[in-house]
């Protein structure tokens, strides 16, 4: 695998070569088909510059537009969206559109080596898709790590007027559902982030130079805003629960939170060789603080409810948000509908999305916004403001009444989790199509989930690694059976119509049963959470898992995802199934970064029976691809 930095030199090279460049390339000319016309056209243009988002250290960073986060972009139900990409950055790119179906359009997935080639630096590529499902997605670079240097926005995709909501379940009075219905069509976008002073580079360098797995952030960031602090070690480490505490063998966190090197976050003593000391102090030590700048939102008391649309941007972090005295009222998990729910804190994780109303009745002033740290492995918090419309300005007011501390932990029994187990947030209405009681015939893909060779480099099928931007220029949907198709331990294949269920097992090495939880995407269409338990998979089958176990399944009410998260509390077992309705090559994976580019992923060659012949697939794409 070619090193990250001398990747990077090489991209720069070639950026010096095409200094002058007023307009990417054109690469890419066309309409989509000879009936689709594209009813909404964006474009958003690359480009690698200097910037400070936590009123630090400037380092270089992706912009969007000039921007950071990207352009929010807001569409309706059934629209064709074109987004024209303009790469004017040093180094290769693509953008993947998190969480949307792309029904008949996997070309524009934005995976390279699956769906297209990279957009290399001076070239252009058109995304034609048509916006679905609805709901609240965002987009993101899927070329190495480079989600973790800037590149994401928002996507926000509204309901039909026609579509059934769930806010009669929240309350009956109409004159709330009408406001309610006004929130959703205009809510607050609230983007989480983590930022570090390191490129995406420098920050995978590390691990491959000290072989250690590496987890450390500088902020997290609210729409792009943020702060570093510095708190007292002994002091944040007293914030952990007593489990963890001992985990760290007489040691603390460091000045910055980050956990220590130590079996809970590496392994098992010797599995695995690394060196810490090789690790740069100015990454997980050394905190400079920085006043920065907090996100805050603004509210009218007099719209009665404000939607609060959470994305999780970050690359390494989960995060446990909270706004102080204003219960959260779910009703959207993944762009899709639910069962509201009431909760005062959701844990998150990386590439989910919630969507909540909260009801403007309280004092007029500002409320802190929390945003903690709470994926065992630092201590870490961000914070914003949602301020009341009309906020006195010359008088003193009583500070908002936290309902996390600084480690994320409810500052009293009172404060209510977003419950997330099996049998919680159902999908709302109940007459979508769930899926089928499974028979004994059904396929059935068992990944096992785990560190492979090194700390650093994961697995998602136990046995290999799939590489950063495999096969990044002979692109699978063009050549299903290119040779690099054919490991059965990173491809697999589906017939189309057909239901597939697709198990992960975490904790199976004895050694190391608890692993950080793993945030597993699927591209494409979503999926059901059908099963869960503790314990080693023993079966041949769903079937028998079912037989063997029903209360670990749920067939009449299961959660509609596109992102799944693995147990980390010891060995356990997830089990999703979804139906093969778009033949394609779509990838799933871990979506924290490091898991990824360690190699925790698998492309799945869904309906290969009904795979999209060349000629079918648009002529402009088939240039692109180098297939005429």
């Amino acid at each position: 695998m070619v090193p990250f930095r001398s990747l990077f030199a090489f991209t720069v090279a070639i950026s010096t070569c095409l200094a002058g460049i007023t307009k990417p390339t054109e690469v890419y000319y066309g309409k989509h088909g000879k009936s689709v016309k594209p009813s909404i056209k964006r474009t958003i243009n690359l480009t690698w510059e200097d910037g400070a988002p936590n009123g630090q250290a400037v380092r270089k960073m992706i912009k969007m537009n000039g921007q950071f986060p990207g352009p929010n972009i807001v569409v309706t139900e059934g629209d064709w969206l074109e987004v024209r990409v303009n790469n004017y950055m040093p180094f290769n790119t693509t953008v993947h559109w998190h969480g949307l179906e792309m029904y008949n359009t996997p070309w524009s997935d934005g995976v390279p080596g699956l769906t297209q080639k990279p957009i290399e630096p001076g070239q252009s590529f058109v995304y034609r898709f048509e916006a679905n499902p609805p709901g609240q997605y965002w987009y993101h670079a899927h070329s190495r790590g480079t989600l973790q240097d800037g590149l994401y926005g928002g996507l926000y995709i509204r309901h039909k007027p026609t579509a059934a909501r769930p806010f009669h379940l929240i309350s009956t009075d109409k004159n709330d559902i009408a406001q309610m219905r006004k929130a959703e069509h205009t809510p607050n976008q609230m983007m989480l982030s983590d930022w570090t002073n390191a490129t995406s580079w420098d920050y995978m360098d590390v691990q491959r130079n000290s072989g250690a797995a590496f987890f450390c952030a500088d902020s997290i960031l609210l729409n792009g805003k943020g702060a570093v602090y510095c708190k007292d070690k002994y002091w944040m480490t007293s914030l952990l629960i007593p489990w963890m505490q001992a985990a760290f063998i007489n040691q603390t966190v460091t000045d910055k939170g980050c956990f220590p090197y130590v079996p809970s976050t590496q392994g098992p003593p010797g599995l695995y060789k690394y060196n810490e000391t090789l690790i740069p102090d100015y990454l997980d030590r050394k905190c400079i603080a920085s006043e920065g700048f907090n996100a805050t939102i603004i509210v009218d008391e007099k719209a009665g409810w404000a939607s609060i649309n959470w994305i999780m941007a970050v690359a390494v972090k989960s995060i446990t948000v909270a706004i102080d005295e204003h219960p959260m009222h779910v009703y959207e998990v993944d762009g899709h509908y639910i069962r509201p729910q009431v909760a005062d804190s959701i844990q998150m994780f990386n590439g989910e999305r919630y969507s909540a109303m909260i009801k403007l009745d309280k004092e007029p002033k500002e409320y802190t916004i929390r945003v903690a740290g709470t994926g065992l492995d630092q201590v870490i918090s961000g914070f914003g403001t949602l301020r009341y419309k009309g906020t006195p300005r010359n008088k003193a007011l009583t500070p908002s009444i936290a309902s996390l501390d600084y480690g994320g932990i409810g500052t009293s029994k009172e404060i209510r989790p977003l419950q997330n187990s099996l049998h919680y947030l159902s999908p709302f209405p109940n007459t979508i199509r769930f899926p089928p009681k499974p028979t004994p015939n059904d396929q059935m893909f068992f990944l096992k989930l785990g560190r492979l060779n090194y700390t650093w480099q994961w697995t998602l099928d136990g046995k290999d690694i799939y590489a950063s931007d495999r096969s990044a220029y002979n692109p699978l949907l063009f050549e299903p059976d290119h040779g690099d198709s054919t490991n059965p331990n990173l491809v697999v294949r589906t017939k189309n119509n057909t239901w597939v269920d697709i198990v992960f097992q975490v904790g199976s090495n004895p050694l190391q049963p608890i692993q950080f939880p793993h945030s597993m995407h699927k591209h494409s269409n979503k999926a059901f959470k059908i099963g869960f338990s503790m314990g080693i998979w023993n079966y041949t089958s769903v079937y028998a898992a079912w037989k063997a176990q029903p209360e670990a399944f749920n067939f009449e009410t299961p959660q509609v995802r596109d992102t799944f998260v693995t147990t980390f509390d010891g060995p356990g077992w997830l089990v999703v199934r979804y139906e093969v309705v778009n033949p394609g090559p779509f990838l799933l994976h871990c979506h924290i970064e490091t898991h990824l580019e360690g190699g925790m992923a698998i492309a799945m060659l869904d309906g290969v029976d009904k795979w999209p012949a060349i000629e079918s697939i648009p002529e402009e794409y088939r240039r692109y691809a180098g297939y005429t």
